[in-house]
């Protein structure tokens, strides 16, 4: 099954509630182009089915869906619709910093700390930037760095990273990755111990 339109709707008080969880509000949101959605059709051949239900959201470029964030749905929590690399177009090479991030989710979250970094986040952790894009960024940050999650696929991803690239990279030890640290722990306690990590690659 392939993404075959989708239908966006008004944000709404549940919405704000799930993203601010996470300390991410309408503004950062609206920046990075993420949408709530009323329902998504997906087509096989001759079959469409329409999904619908709370809790759906589209990443969008300027103007295309290239991801659906379904954070209750625990078996297709993200349906990517095409490649992105999450974050480019919103860079306005303003800061010393870049951080790489393991999700759109984390790198709307770091940005929400006001750090003098700017963030961008691949498909995945097992998505490798490709060589020209990071020769670029690098030529225009100060230092580029990673940030992923607190497991094995974040661990290795940080391993890759620095191996292929020579960037240097770190992760938070209160939660699996800095979302959910925010949620579980508070914005405080997290930023006592990521400005510390942070500071430690740069």
């Amino acid at each position: 099954y392939k993404v075959d339109g989708v239908m966006v709707r008004k944000w709404n008080k549940y919405d704000k509630r799930f993203w601010l969880q996470f300390n991410i509000g309408e503004d950062i949101l609206y920046k990075y182009n993420v949408k709530p959605l009323e329902f998504y059709h997906m087509v096989k051949e001759d079959n469409k089915i329409t999904i619908q239900q709370p809790y759906i959201y589209g990443y969008f470029t300027k103007n295309e869906i290239y991801k659906i964030y379904q954070p209750r749905n625990k078996k297709f929590k993200f349906i990517k619709v095409k490649p992105h690399l999450q974050g480019i177009d919103q860079l306005e090479y303003n800061q010393p910093y870049l951080v790489i991030c393991s999700s759109l989710k984390d790198a709307m979250c770091l940005k929400q700390f006001g750090y003098n970094v700017e963030v961008i986040a691949p498909d995945s952790e097992n998505t490798i930037i490709k060589p020209y894009i990071i020769e670029n960024l690098k030529n225009k940050y100060k230092k580029v760095v990673t940030l992923f999650d607190n497991d094995t696929a974040g661990h290795n991803a940080i391993m890759k990273y620095n191996e292929l690239y020579d960037i240097k990279g770190t992760w938070l030890t209160l939660s699996k990755d800095l979302a959910d640290a925010v949620k579980e722990h508070g914005f405080t306690a997290v930023h006592e111990e990521i400005k510390v990590k942070l500071k430690s690659v740069l």
